[in-house]
């Protein structure tokens, strides 16, 4: 009864949370845009610019690419497979310290199962956020 007392106000809270965008900085803003244009990049198979969203992408080598493409078909081929793919993806919060940043990524899948994950993110010089 306890553990179920304790999802109960971790949804709460998280609701809460998700209501409050209205309070949000323009850095947070920033970060979230970043890390939700990744995530539909890569719902909808477009690897090549969530690869390109990454820290320093532009030096990777085409063969590393062609690897990272890889695993990301296969993951997104996976999460089809095993949960029929995504039903939502919503960005439920961030920590911001200087130029790094961790965003909080909730993804409800089609079997109704969800999931949350963290998304390392950087700024570089120029103020724009990429996966790390």
């Amino acid at each position: 009864m306890n553990s179920t007392r304790f999802y109960i106000v971790v949804i709460f809270c998280l609701a809460l949370l998700s209501c409050h965008n209205d309070n949000l900085t323009p850095q947070q803003r920033k970060v979230r845009r970043a890390a939700m244009q990744a995530m539909t990049d890569l719902r909808s198979a477009s690897y090549d610019k969530y690869i390109d969203a990454m820290a320093d992408a532009e030096c990777f080598s085409d063969g590393y690419r062609q690897q990272l493409s890889a695993l990301l078909a296969q993951h997104v081929a996976d999460i089809q497979q095993q949960r029929g793919g995504w039903q939502s993806v919503d960005i439920v919060g961030d920590d911001i310290w200087g130029d790094s940043a961790m965003v909080f990524v909730q993804m409800t899948f089609a079997d109704s199962t969800s999931e949350e994950v963290m998304l390392p993110m950087v700024c570089d010089a120029d103020g724009e956020w990429h996966l790390r």
